[in-house]
């Protein structure tokens, strides 16, 4: 059995920011119609999290085969067994600051999505 070891989220703050940015440059260069967004444990603050950076790439439908086929290209795939035609999933935990998790979807910004938007403002502007 694996042992995981928690932190607060403000341990992984910087590499998590950075690693987030670096990976959301390259993504809207390859997928500029996506909608790509830091969600996770990383960017509550205050929560405890085991440090994995999670990013989401939203798209239409239309785009979702191509945005999983070059994902393919640049992430390892992830639990296959959970994919569907509205959702697959990728990582890289070897290469990066952090382990990082990818996952695409379909659809525009839903309620829960612009929580993660409006948790992530609230942090940069401190207000937590």
């Amino acid at each position: 059995m694996e042992v995981v070891h928690f932190e607060k989220s403000e341990y992984f703050r910087l590499k998590a920011d950075e690693l987030f940015n670096e990976q959301r440059r390259i993504l809207q260069t390859k997928l500029p119609f996506a909608d790509i967004q830091h969600v996770g444990g990383t960017v509550i603050p205050g929560l405890l999290t085991k440090g994995d950076l999670d990013i989401n790439v939203r798209v239409q439908s239309e785009d979702f085969e191509g945005a999983v086929e070059l994902l393919k290209e640049l992430y390892e795939i992830n639990q296959p067994e959970n994919w569907s035609d509205v959702y697959a999933s990728f990582k890289n935990d070897d290469s990066y600051i952090l382990p990082l998790g990818i996952q695409v979807s379909v659809g525009t910004r839903t309620v829960f999505c612009r929580s993660w938007i409006d948790i992530r403002t609230k942090r940069n502007q401190n207000i937590f």
